[in-house]
């Protein structure tokens, strides 16, 4: 007979056995880990692409990148599945706000990756890639902008915390360079670009002009709309032009991150009727790409939009606050112009609709952007493992 010591002993062996395997991090091949809106459109086609092979990826997602993601079936909860403490999934979470001790620790330990790729938009990006690394973790930070990164965002700073720094076009290496000169840079493209082309043929237009009620007449106007310093005052700006602007449909988008709040007591401040009367601010349930299908000019600040609208063939004015020294591809090209004021704004419009069409030819070579950029990252993805990992498919 098993003495009774011996079995309640082997009972508690086994119970902290289970225990211990179920808080043991899972492997996964991949991890994203995502902050901004334009990581997180950009990395979506990558990971449909990634659900037609072997490849197993998680998405640890924040702030904006949160709302966008939170109903992908590879999305971590990260106070459920990774014990995360502070609200990290609030779309309110700043961008250079750091990640406790403890904290940071859970989100490392989460899962286990082969491979992580990280946008390059907040500190607690960077905070991550820089454990990940030190455990010998490759780590690429995506750079999904088309516009040169700047020496004062946190995605400079990043870029000696990292493997591999992948990029949108070859046009902006120069400006990673700049913020470091040992990292590693590969060209690998901008998957909104192809979805954006994609859209004319997958969006029922007629549909939509109905379902807004616009004016078959007038010719529509989108602003897009974003959200950081200075761009209330560059919506102010759009706003005073809009007073003077008749016979035309004019839609406002909002990015992710808005609620609208700021954009209505804009508009309001130019006369209380003016939402209803003359701008409609669309619902979130109509994305910007939608929006843009019906539009004959596309307005914008400094959002990548810019440059997404003119791969659908749409034409895009930059109305920007004085004295800015932002530029991107369509600014340096000339497939765009930027103006700073209401008058020139209204001038640059009308001229515009006069030419109402906009093709720029070889527009990806010119641009310096591979083609089928979900493609060409998810065989990135697949070579990177088998180099590093002798992964080979299936698994």
């Amino acid at each position: 007979m098993i003495p009774r010591s011996y079995v309640l002993a082997l009972v508690l062996l086994l119970q902290t056995s289970f225990s211990f395997a179920a808080d043991k991090p899972k492997k996964v091949d991949v991890l994203f880990v995502l902050y901004d809106a334009g990581e997180t459109l950009a990395l979506q086609p990558v990971m449909e692409q990634l659900d037609q092979t072997d490849i197993s990826y998680r998405v640890l997602a924040v702030a904006t990148a949160h709302t966008l993601s939170k109903n992908h079936p590879h999305s971590l909860d990260s106070k459920q599945d990774c014990r995360i403490k502070a609200r990290i999934d609030a779309t309110h979470w700043q961008r250079d706000t750091s990640l406790g001790d403890d904290d940071l620790e859970y989100a490392e330990t989460c899962v286990t990756p082969r491979l992580v790729i990280t946008g390059m938009a907040s500190r607690f990006q960077e905070q991550l890639a820089e454990r990940f690394q030190k455990n010998k973790i490759t780590t690429a930070g995506y750079y999904d902008a088309l516009s040169p990164m700047t020496r004062d965002a946190v995605g400079c700073t990043m870029t000696d915390k990292l493997s591999e720094v992948l990029v949108s076009s070859k046009k902006i290496t120069e400006s990673i360079r700049a913020c470091s000169s040992s990292v590693r840079i590969t060209v690998i493209g901008q998957p909104t670009l192809d979805t954006w082309q994609e859209a004319l043929a997958n969006t029922n237009i007629a549909a939509l002009r109905t379902t807004l009620k616009l004016k078959k007449e007038w010719p529509t106007i989108l602003y897009a709309g974003g959200y950081g310093e200075d761009y209330a005052e560059a919506f102010t700006l759009f706003a005073q032009a809009a007073k003077k602007l008749s016979d035309m449909n004019l839609l406002v988008s909002l990015h992710p991150k808005s609620d609208g709040a700021l954009e209505k007591r804009i508009l309001r401040k130019r006369r209380p009727s003016f939402l209803t009367e003359r701008v409609k601010i669309l619902p979130k349930t109509i994305s910007t790409m939608q929006a843009a299908t019906i539009a004959d000019v596309i307005v914008t600040w400094r959002s990548t939009v810019g440059v997404q609208a003119l791969f659908m063939g749409k034409p895009v004015i930059y109305l920007d606050v004085p004295g800015s020294s932002f530029t991107n591809i369509a600014l340096d090209q000339k497939w765009s112009r930027k103006v700073s004021t209401p008058e020139d704004f209204q001038t640059a419009l009308h001229k515009q609709l006069r030419r109402r069409k906009q093709k720029v030819d070889n527009a990806f070579e010119q641009a310096g952007v591979p083609e089928h950029g979900a493609a060409v990252m998810s065989d990135w993805i697949q070579q990177t493992l088998k180099r590093n990992y002798h992964f080979s498919l299936p698994l």
